[in-house]
């Protein structure tokens, strides 16, 4: 009792040490990623004002007049001055103006911007303007030899040259640089190009979703005397409420640096999802494989993960379906949680994981519809969402850390890791915003973790399963030995019985025939000869049976082993065997099996069992033809012995011992001792009447 009380003691410790292992190791991976050297830095927002000077032409009095407009930095719009940028750069502020499409200029400052922070979750209008300015070194620095001394490592011939790199834009937008048009993604509803664009005249009338990063190459003139700011303006449209506008932040850097970053989402992504789909597959391919349901908490959670990745991978290229895709991505979170939390309660009663998968599925379905319904409700689905998420994250830690207050079978070390780690996900999931540079996402790599750990769970299931098998497999084949020895033994020894019981029973028997051929000779009275006949007649019934038996204990049918078998060969075998006896009873017998063809069956069963057929023809059947004929039947071979004679009456079992055409209980053993014959090598004996008897025997095919 002590010796058990210790080693669940000491199992119930390597359980807590794995659970704390995942989640401290996960925390540790997080916190790692979180604070590394992000190689994006935010770029600070410029100071100063921007002036637009507008000339007209007094209508009354003629006179040149001008109207100058002000609008100062960090109040009445945002911006970024290039001589604050680096190699890589985030911008986390943007001018916002809902509903309304601003016409795209060197500098369209005279609108009424709000200032969006997109570190903050902002609620975007379905349509409206995103407006980013990028200035140049102020002309009236008193350093500006210095600022653009520091400018030189940009500098391509007379210009510094930047590249600019815009998330996707939900749904569809049309972006400009200054005034040109340089991309247009989707349509959106009832755009008329002329307005913002006068080499264009193209209208879209209806809206279409699509979505893609887009590079934009930012040139600056290095002169003093003719710096050049830059504006990009876009015009956009969702067919979402929630989600619409940008949901990520712009990078700003040299060309080298926001390629690599562009190339990034899609390598990270696509790596993951061949990770997530070869896992999952193999999973199924061994579900299907051992024929277990073993696997299905371990593949539903690497389904999640293969959801996720396959929209994220989506989501990085181009796109024509970018709500759904986002919708996906937020709600496979619960899969993952389902699947983790199953992995812990895979012997739990039916009502539980009932219970946990409906919670997991409800979450799911709340979390995909949200991008799909207005705000109001959207902000309740969110809230709802949110509340599901941290009751199933609840859900997993208890049953994570319950079994070390139970006594029952504690879950695998592994799937323990496991939970830990989807809970740590989660959690930072809800925490830790996704960044440009996807490789600090730490998210990203707890699903890569996660993946492996999934996989090494159903290696060490299957490596356990197979050493069971190979135990059971190796006594089994020593139990089998013993079970075939003993019955051998049986076999023999029922033989030997068999042969002694024949042969000490016909002496007696073959003695008072004799006596009885005296006795009729001796006797005048006609009753009594009639009686002794009688007498006589069933004495060599009894040895023609004991005869029979001897045959069939001499031969030993049942220990005689299958083996691929030419059936030709058999029935030449009979027809030299039987033709002399058809022939002295007029009988013509007919071989039409003329070319070799194999059957598993024992070959001097078959004989005999053949020729006790042909054998009983002759006697019984009145017939003047026998013919054995062969062909397969899909897997099988059916040989056939028919006969043109009187065929069996109907409702007469022939198989049954003692079975006789006129009485019952007077026949002999002959054809029960063939169809036993032919069922020990797994054949079957059937026999059918249409113009005859034809006795069929079924074979497999070798």
């Amino acid at each position: 009792m002590k010796k058990l009380k210790k080693l669940a003691f000491s199992n119930k410790t390597k359980y807590l040490t794995c659970a704390l292992t995942g989640i401290l190791l996960a925390s540790v991976l997080v916190i790692a990623v979180h604070f590394a050297a992000d190689p994006s830095v935010v770029c600070p927002e410029a100071t100063g004002s921007l002036t637009k000077t507008q000339y007209f032409i007094e209508e009354t009095t003629g006179a040149f007049d001008f109207v100058t407009t002000t609008a100062t930095i960090g109040t009445d719009l945002t911006a970024v001055r290039i001589t604050d940028l680096g190699d890589l750069n985030v911008i986390d502020k943007i001018n916002y103006l809902p509903d309304e499409f601003v016409i795209p200029s060197l500098d369209p400052i005279e609108y009424d911007y709000q200032i969006v922070d997109l570190h903050e979750k902002t609620a975007f209008s379905k349509k409206g303007s995103l407006v980013l300015f990028i200035l140049s070194p102020d002309a009236f620095a008193e350093n500006f030899s210095e600022q653009s001394a520091a400018l030189d490592k940009y500098k391509v011939g007379d210009y510094w040259r930047f590249s600019i790199m815009l998330p996707k834009v939900f749904t569809a937008a049309n972006i400009y640089l200054d005034s040109d048009l340089i991309a247009s993604h989707g349509e959106i509803e009832n755009y008329e190009f002329i307005k913002y664009n006068t080499s264009d005249d193209r209208v879209t009338v209806n809206h279409v979703s699509d979505t893609e990063r887009s590079v934009i190459e930012l040139s600056f003139y290095t002169r003093r005397q003719a710096l050049t700011n830059h504006v990009v303006t876009i015009h956009y449209q969702s067919d979402s409420e929630t989600l619409s506008g940008l949901q990520d932040l712009p990078l700003i850097g040299t060309e080298k640096a926001i390629n690599a970053v562009k190339n990034q989402y899609p390598t990270t992504f696509i790596v993951a999802l061949v990770i997530g789909i070869t896992a999952l597959s193999v999973l199924i391919v061994l579900s299907f494989l051992k024929k277990t349901a073993e696997f299905i908490s371990e593949s539903l959670t690497l389904f999640g993960i293969f959801l996720l990745s396959l929209a994220n991978y989506f989501l990085s290229n181009v796109t024509s379906l970018p709500v759904f895709l986002s919708a996906l991505r937020f709600a496979a979170l619960f899969v993952i949680i389902g699947g983790a939390t199953d992995m812990l309660i895979k012997k739990a009663a039916p009502p539980l994981r009932i219970a946990v998968g409906a919670l997991n599925a409800v979450g799911f379905v709340t979390t995909f519809i949200i991008p799909y319904v207005n705000l109001s409700a959207a902000a309740a689905l969110n809230h709802l969402s949110t509340g599901i998420k941290y009751c199933a994250l609840a859900a997993l830690l208890i049953l994570l850390f319950l079994p070390l207050f139970k006594k029952r079978a504690l879950p695998d070390c592994l799937q323990a890791a496991c939970a830990g780690v989807v809970s740590v996900a989660a959690i930072t999931s809800s925490f830790v915003q996704p960044t440009s540079t996807v490789l600090f996402y730490p998210p990203i790599w707890l699903f890569f973790i996660l993946t492996a750990l999934c996989f090494a769970e159903v290696i060490r299931i299957i490596a356990i399963t197979e050493r069971e098998n190979a135990y059971i497999t190796a006594n089994l084949n020593s139990e089998v030995e013993r079970q075939v020895t003993d019955m051998r033994a049986l076999i023999e020894e029922r033989d030997n019985l068999l042969r002694f019981a024949s042969h000490d029973l016909k002496k007696p028997l073959s003695f008072g025939r004799s006596y009885l051929n005296t006795a009729i000779e001796r006797e005048s009275d006609c009753e009594q000869v009639k009686l002794l006949n009688l007498v006589k007649q069933n004495t060599d019934k009894v040895l023609d049976n004991l005869t029979e038996i001897a045959a069939y204990a001499k031969f030993n049918y049942i220990a005689e082993p299958s083996r691929p078998t030419d059936l030709s060969a058999v029935c030449n075998k009979l027809y030299s065997y039987c033709a002399d006896d058809c022939k002295a009873a007029g009988i013509m017998l007919k071989n039409t099996v003329d070319k070799k063809i194999l059957a598993f069956a024992k070959p001097q069963g078959l004989e005999n069992a053949l020729t006790n057929i042909i054998l009983n023809a002759i006697e019984h059947a009145e017939c003047t033809e026998i013919t054995i004929s062969i062909k397969t039947d899909k897997n099988k071979v059916l040989l056939t012995v028919k006969d043109n004679g009187k065929g069996i009456p109907d409702g007469l079992d022939v198989f049954r011992p003692y079975i006789s055409e006129n009485k019952p209980d007077v026949g002999g053993l002959g054809l029960y001792i063939c169809k036993n014959i032919i069922e020990s090598m797994n054949g079957e004996l059937t026999y059918s009447c249409n113009g005859g008897t034809a006795f069929t025997v079924a074979l497999l095919k070798a």
